[in-house]
């Protein structure tokens, strides 16, 4: 009696599955070594920037200017909403902000109220009114949020997709096809620790909390995956049990 060989089973397309983890790894290491640095540095050298000279041409400093509020603007809803603030400088051009935070300012002023502009490197980096300050979108300090954000999510995404591609075509190919708890986990997996990789730096205070929250919150995925997939090596296989099952009797 001859016993049905199993199946083969179709390779993927390995190599562009490779490829598009490396050049994901590859834009990610980008974006972490270069971009994030970049922005870490704009925050510092902000936080760090003296008050300009009268008449003294360079950007470098911080240039606070009279200005006069024009308009106040609100789109859209909830955590989305937009504030937009008006100012025109006194003999100089008008501004069109995007306010960041609680609105102090933005809640308090009205057409027509006198408040002060503070420019670094030719942007508007904060309003002042009446001893209050409320940034704008273009602030450097929390620079380095999203890139750092996007970076740690990238390098999720590229080690996911290369380790399941490895493990694929490492697969003998006469080897059953993978079950749905071999695909559907570690993929659920990539994506928890991709969300995690991104939301970290955006829900804490520096750079070094959000890597630590980042690997905290992946590492639970990952080593579920472990111990799921060393319990499955354990684990003889149904083939391997129903082969067994003549030979005992």
């Amino acid at each position: 009696m001859s016993t049905a060989r199993p199946r083969r089973r179709k390779r993927p397309p390995a190599i562009p599955a490779a490829l598009l983890g490396a050049a994901l790894a590859l834009i990610a290491a980008f974006v972490l070594f270069v971009t994030v640095p970049d922005k870490r540095a704009d925050g510092r050298a902000f936080a760090t920037a003296s008050a300009c000279l009268q008449a003294d041409p360079s950007t470098e400093c911080r240039r606070p200017d009279a200005a006069t509020v024009r308009d106040t603007a609100t789109v859209g809803e909830g955590r989305s909403a937009h504030h937009w603030l008006t100012v025109t400088e006194k003999d100089g051009p008008s501004h069109r902000l995007d306010m960041i935070g609680t609105p102090k300012v933005f809640g308090a002023v009205r057409a027509g109220d006198p408040v002060t502009i503070t420019s670094w490197r030719s942007k508007v980096r904060f309003v002042e009114f009446k001893g209050v300050r409320q940034y704008t979108a273009d602030q450097p300090k929390d620079g380095y949020r999203l890139p750092l954000s996007c970076g740690l999510a990238l390098l999720a995404l590229s080690g996911t997709l290369l380790r399941l591609t490895f493990r694929w075509t490492r697969r003998p190919a006469t080897a059953p096809a993978f079950g749905y708890r071999e695909l559907i986990l570690p993929a659920v997996a990539g994506t928890w620790l991709t969300a995690a990789a991104f939301m970290a730096p955006l829900v804490t205070d520096s750079a070094q909390t959000g890597l630590l929250l980042a690997a905290a919150g992946g590492g639970g995925p990952v080593l579920v995956v472990m111990l799921w997939r060393a319990r499955v090596r354990r684990r003889p296989s149904r083939r391997a049990r129903a082969a067994a099952e003549p030979l005992a009797q």
